[in-house]
């Protein structure tokens, strides 16, 4: 009976989710303003990997060697985070940067015990942040260019599911639409 009641809930967290990701495609057919698609986006990072913190951020390949990542819109920064992470680099020592350098998906399911972050100016910031697990999923253009970054955090060690992988991914492709159109109209506007 408690096994029902948990494929019960779990079914109810799917109808949830997937409505929540038709609303995003909903906002981003009609969307104008940037920053509220942002939000909306973060929103929806949040409750679909059931986090504590999530960000999005932009790619720009001109930006050093590598390129860098601009912060767009977060959820749950406090503003000393907000500004450690304004721009990251492929050297950067958060999930971020290992995405970046990898271009997969990055993954911290402990900060504490993370090799790639050990002993690293950006775990230390993690850990002032109250951030204990953390996972950065690259967005990439139709054409398979990087665009940005959807990141999402926990306060608790935390290995996300297959399922919350799974539609934070359908959630990432309509992202990377998005902000693919917003670097054509940039393009665009500079040509002009």
């Amino acid at each position: 009976e408690e096994r029902l009641r948990q494929n019960q809930r779990d079914l109810t967290d799917e109808v949830h989710a997937i409505e929540r990701l038709q609303q995003v495609s909903l906002h981003l057919a009609n969307a104008e303003d940037s920053a509220s698609l942002y939000e909306y986006i973060m929103d929806a990072a949040v409750a679909i990997m059931r986090s504590d913190f999530a960000s999005m951020q932009m790619y720009y390949p001109e930006r050093g060697a590598r390129g860098e990542m601009r912060l767009l819109a977060f959820r749950g920064f406090d503003p000393e985070a907000a500004k450690f992470w304004e721009w990251v680099r492929a050297d950067s020592g958060c999930t971020c940067g290992q995405a970046l350098r990898t271009g997969k998906r990055g993954m911290a399911g402990d900060v504490e015990t993370c090799d790639f972050m050990a002993g690293t100016a950006d775990q230390e910031a993690l850990l002032r942040a109250g951030m204990r697990a953390a996972q950065s999923t690259p967005l990439f253009s139709r054409d398979g260019k990087l665009v940005g970054m959807i990141s999402t955090h926990w306060k608790q060690p935390h290995q996300p599911s297959e399922r919350d992988l799974r539609l934070l991914d359908v959630l990432a492709r309509q992202a990377a639409d998005w902000m693919e159109r917003l670097h054509a109209e940039e393009a665009l506007r500079r040509k002009e």
